[in-house]
């Protein structure tokens, strides 16, 4: 606004303390040129913003350039306020967890931005014993209140109960160029429990004997599980040469048979054994899982003396013959 050009001129941004200046030359100055009497001009500083609190901060602009004669001038500080703006505010409106005890599975969290944002990433941690397989989500622009879906993988090892964990959830988008990370997000991943099953019937087995028991299963779960094996825990005193039943699908409440080769020692006692049996299966992420073990109880009863294998066969032979010979 003077009278006078002022050649090979620059531009000085002084800021406050929270601030810093990041132009190419790694100062707080830019070249302009020659500043003409009431020409108007436009300068951008990139400014790196260290400060926590938003609101208006004082910076100073002045002009260093050479006079008519060659001299280097110093211009006047001429203040001017800039408003800095709160963050985008991320907010995290639900979270859908399918993630289960011993297996793999998706969190899906739905979230909003008050403000535009750029190129925006989020980012998921979380502690043992949960494990993220795939910790982070890109969800490209959010323009505001548009509700977008972040979708991570997750493992729960077999020593997760089924309750919710703490996780932190952090959005990295872009604002001019640079990659800003927001303050992390505090939210909860529920792990849900493994489906449970129960098994129904009794079985009985002979001291010695080698033989196919059957008995019913039923989920107990709110989910249809598919390609569903049963495996039985074999101990003594029994011993097994097919320990594995296909169950295939098997929805919630519905029941199946199962069969299992067992044999049973000649001298094991007499009376009823819990046996364990575990079910693999895929849940509805597709991934594989293993149940708690559920008892099956399966009892010894004695064996026949072997005399009474040729008694008995032979009083039902007197038996018969004497009715005949009454009868004739």
């Amino acid at each position: 606004v003077g009278e006078k050009v002022g050649k090979n001129a620059y531009l000085v941004l002084d800021v406050p303390t929270g601030f810093h200046v990041k132009t190419t030359l790694n100062t707080n100055s830019m070249y302009v040129g020659d500043l003409i009497p009431n020409k108007t001009i436009e300068v951008t500083f990139p400014v790196k913003i260290n400060v926590k609190d938003p609101g208006n901060y004082t910076f100073k602009l002045k002009a260093v350039y050479l006079d008519e004669y060659g001299n280097t001038r110093r211009s006047k500080p001429v203040q001017f306020g800039v408003y800095v703006e709160p963050p985008p505010n991320f907010k995290v409106s639900n979270i859908v967890s399918e993630v289960y005890v011993n297996s793999k599975g998706t969190v899906k969290v739905i979230l909003t931005s008050d403000k535009p944002v750029k190129e925006a990433t989020a980012i998921l941690t979380v502690k043992p014993p949960l494990y993220v397989l795939s910790s982070e989500c890109y969800l490209g622009d959010l323009n505001p209140n548009q509700t977008k879906i972040a979708v991570f993988k997750i493992k729960a090892s077999k020593d997760a109960e089924a309750i919710t964990y703490p996780a932190d959830l952090r959005i990295k988008y872009k604002v001019l160029n640079e990659w800003v990370t927001s303050d992390p997000i505090k939210i909860g991943i529920k792990v849900n429990p493994t489906v449970k099953f129960e098994i129904i019937g009794c079985p009985e087995i002979m001291q010695g004997e080698e033989k196919i028991v059957t008995v019913k299963i039923r989920n107990l779960g709110n989910f249809t599980v598919r390609d569903a094996t049963a495996r039985i825990m074999i101990v003594d005193p029994f011993t097994s040469t097919d320990d594995s039943a296909y169950i295939g699908t098997l929805k919630p409440g519905e029941t199946k048979e199962i069969s299992f080769k067992i044999k049973a020692k000649s001298d094991a006692t007499p009376k009823e054994y819990g046996l364990d049996v575990e079910v693999k299966y895929k849940n509805m992420e597709g991934e594989w899982s293993i149940s708690e073990p559920t008892k099956m109880v399966i009892k010894v009863i004695p064996s026949k003396p072997p005399i009474l294998q040729f008694i008995v066969p032979g009083l039902i032979a007197v038996v018969i013959v004497a009715y005949l010979l009454r009868r004739y």
